[in-house]
């Protein structure tokens, strides 16, 4: 039977897996460092109980690193609970610094792995609509994804902007310089379009400008 679903059909359980992925690999590395830390206690111990002197300095030192993991897993665990929940309901009341925010945090370690620095600028006031939240996340990291896959360079700088225009809140994403012919070629390929008609945004490209503004709220 032939499948007549649109190709945007799969970008969200791909973007799903995408993050969940990147997410669970950042935990492994958390447990990893935790259970080599951990091995040097044991083995301080270990001297301890042969008559060694115990170093009270280093021990600290051990206990400070993996105290450091601790705090960072349960900030990853936050992010993807939060993550997870975010399609719990069609439609709720999205604040947009939290949505750019968790959409950037969610994809830290794939912008590394492109040696891609985002930095995100704020709104100086809260700006919400009602929208889904998922396909917000969705959207944004798609279109930041695009973005950087027509970026140059090694040590590449993204900077998201968010921004209220008649009343509309907005997410600009602004590069160094202007964009490559490709960038329309990569926003088809991550189906933003198709994504931007699902949350209700309207997408505006610059590529002189190196621009790419998102406007909510064009139900």
């Amino acid at each position: 039977m032939p499948d007549n679903k649109p190709a945007a059909y799969n970008v969200g359980p791909g973007y799903f897996g995408k993050m969940t992925a990147s997410v669970s690999h950042e935990l492994k590395n958390c447990l990893a460092i935790m259970n080599e830390n951990n091995g040097l206690t044991q083995d301080l111990t270990a001297m301890a109980l042969k008559g060694r002197p115990l170093d009270p300095e280093r021990l600290n030192t051990v206990a400070e690193r993996i105290s450091i993991q601790i705090q960072r897993a349960d900030r990853l665990l936050k992010q993807m609970n939060r993550f997870a929940h975010s399609s719990d309901r069609s439609q709720e009341q999205v604040d947009v610094d939290e949505a750019v925010t968790l959409a950037v945090n969610l994809g830290a370690r794939l912008a590394a792995n492109q040696r891609v620095d985002i930095q995100v600028e704020p709104f100086d006031a809260p700006l919400s609509l009602t929208t889904s939240f998922f396909g917000t996340l969705n959207l944004l990291w798609q279109t930041i994804e695009a973005v950087m896959s027509v970026m140059d360079g090694e040590d590449k700088v993204l900077t998201i902007r968010i921004f209220k225009d008649s009343d509309l809140p907005c997410v600009a994403l602004n590069i160094p310089g202007p964009f490559l012919d490709t960038i329309d070629p990569a926003l088809e390929k991550a189906d933003v379009h198709y994504l931007c008609t699902c949350a209700g945004a309207a997408l505006r490209v610059i590529p002189d400008n190196g621009q790419i503004t998102l406007t909510f709220g064009n139900q």
